[in-house]
């Protein structure tokens, strides 16, 4: 019995050190990856009315005149356009002001800058920017994890050669939420500048220049190495 209580005693003084041990037989680093993104998808509001005002177009001439001008100018009308709202107002006097509003997406720099050249001449109630997005965001974020992962093993290996060791098998990784704020915003104009999240109305859409600032997209994740001598 005496001697079982020595062995147990034995055991328990050996645990503190297998567990330091242990700890010193690893790496763990931080990866971390970026890339700057430009939008290259846009979304226009395209809103037409109709008045009791005298020189008015009905609805229906406005919405041929717009599939008109964006056919000219080489735009996908029938999978880019689409009617989002239709609606009439009605005054004191009893005369109904009927509102439609589309949504046409274009799909880069040059189809906005030709939308707008477009549209302009047609005197519609309100062309407006509403969203400006890149459409391989996804794809690019799934490319910075990998990269992230790889800057990851470059520091461990390099803090295992400082020590004169190697690195083996990944056994950890935690991947952290890295949503980043994918608003395109700064957007410029010749002679006038309004800003607000890419949401902007153009007054004068044949003197602006689109010049959308690009956003840094980040990832970050931490990974764990087993640390080996050499």
């Amino acid at each position: 019995m005496k001697h079982i209580i020595t062995f147990a005693i034995a055991l328990l003084a050996t645990l503190p050190l297998y567990a330091q041990n242990d700890e010193q037989g690893f790496v763990q680093v931080t990866g971390y990856a970026s890339r700057e993104v430009s939008p290259d998808e846009f979304t226009l509001s395209i809103e037409i009315s109709e008045g009791d005002s005298k020189g008015r177009h009905a609805l229906q001439e406005q919405e041929q005149a717009i599939v008109d001008a964006l056919e000219a100018a080489k735009i996908d009308v029938d999978n880019n356009l689409r009617l989002v709202d239709n609606s009439s107002d009605y005054f004191r006097r009893g005369i109904s002001l009927a509102q439609r509003r589309y949504e046409l997406t274009l799909h880069s720099n040059d189809q906005l800058v030709a939308a707008f050249d477009a549209l302009h001449p047609l005197g519609l109630s309100s062309v407006t920017l509403t969203k400006a997005s890149c459409s391989t965001l996804e794809q690019i974020r799934d490319e910075l994890r990998r990269e992230a992962i790889c800057n990851a093993r470059n520091k461990a290996q390099n803090l295992a050669e400082a020590i004169e060791q190697s690195i083996g098998a990944c056994i950890m990784i935690v991947d952290y939420n890295n949503d980043s704020n994918t608003n395109f915003s700064g957007l410029a104009f010749k002679r006038k500048s309004n800003v607000d999240y890419a949401v902007i109305t153009v007054e004068s859409p044949k003197q602006f220049t689109p010049e959308f600032r690009s956003v840094r997209i980040e990832h970050q994740l931490s990974a764990k190495f087993e640390l080996l001598p050499e």
